[in-house]
């Protein structure tokens, strides 16, 4: 939705900020990790991020989005070195995630998809890291309702134009709908041409009854304490 706009390039799962938290030393503790990041002329991930702009060939890029989920509980360290780079977190009914997540069959890693419990409460615990982070990072962010995106593609389009302060562009419209078009992947909610389609919203509904040790466990992630910032 965002690579739209001319300004912004889709990335994909580019993974850069977790890459940029594994070569870094945390043993100093928060403020020396923060000094030692200051102290640098360049930023690592403002280079990185540069030169996936420039290897595209496209004039004028501001954005690239990476959506990596490995990313997610590394936010602090893009916290430190760019505070002022816009994040968006998109946030999906538990029951059509984990039904998406199960039926997946990733090529590699993620093996705690295919344990219905371990996958409960990874989906919980992310829902968790998101609100830590949106309690102590200082970056603008975004919350998306994944449900509300999916049914009203305008309004979300225009959420995170206003965010990352766009110009509302117009959009070409998609080529009609083939047959390879109207598949539906439980994972994926847009087609080959990105249109858009509602019809898996409720997908996991189908099947509650068999991912009830998934739900079981959601919740039961949920009561657990909340994550709470570090003293000083």
């Amino acid at each position: 939705m965002l690579a739209r706009n001319a300004r912004v390039m889709a990335g994909g799962e580019l993974a850069l900020v977790r890459k940029f938290a594994t070569t870094q030393d945390a043993a100093a503790g928060l403020r020396g990790l923060a000094r030692k990041l200051s102290r640098q002329p360049r930023s690592p991930l403002a280079q990185w991020y540069a030169q996936r702009a420039a290897a595209s060939g496209v004039k004028g890029i501001s954005y690239v989005t990476d959506t990596s989920p490995a990313n997610l509980t590394r936010l602090g360290y893009l916290a430190l070195l760019h505070p002022e780079v816009p994040i968006v977190f998109c946030r999906r009914d538990p029951l059509d995630l984990g039904a998406s997540l199960y039926f997946k069959n990733f090529r590699s890693g993620h093996h705690y998809s295919y344990s219905l419990a371990t996958l409960g409460r990874a989906i919980a615990a992310a829902e968790k890291v998101m609100d830590h982070w949106l309690t102590v990072l200082p970056n603008p962010m975004l919350e998306l309702r994944y449900d509300d995106v999916v049914l009203n593609p305008d309004r979300g389009r225009t959420a995170l134009f206003h965010h990352l302060g766009l110009d509302q562009q117009p959009h070409p419209a998609p080529p009609p709908a083939t047959a390879t078009a109207a598949r539906l992947f439980p994972s994926r909610t847009s087609t080959d041409f990105d249109v858009i389609s509602a019809d898996l919203i409720g997908f996991g509904r189908r099947f509650h009854r068999q991912l009830e040790p998934l739900l079981a466990a959601y919740a039961a992630e949920k009561r657990r304490p909340e994550l709470v910032p570090a003293p000083d």
